[in-house]
């Protein structure tokens, strides 16, 4: 009966050392589930400031674009006026 109770403990000692290792793979699966939702997280919000970034970019040109709209009729209306004034 002694030698059956040694087994049993160490039977035991077993089942606890199992569920320890269970619960530290789970929580090592668990740290790398956070770490990837993380990495999601930043990749995301690398893509939103990227957008950003492109939106700030094509704002930008569209600025120049009508910048150099408005420049192009002051050169055309400094034209007419030239022009206008030749004719009188």
């Amino acid at each position: 009966m002694k030698l059956l109770y040694g087994v049993e403990k160490y039977y035991y000692a077993n089942m606890i050392k199992e569920k320890a290792d269970v619960k530290n793979a789970e929580e090592v699966k668990y740290a790398n589930m956070i770490n990837e939702e993380v990495d999601v997280k930043n990749a995301e919000e690398v893509k939103y400031a990227n957008m950003m970034k492109e939106e700030a970019i094509a704002k930008n040109a569209e600025e120049v674009v009508s910048a150099n709209m408005v420049n192009t009729e002051a050169i055309a209306k400094n034209v007419e006026e030239v022009k206008s004034a030749n004719i009188i």
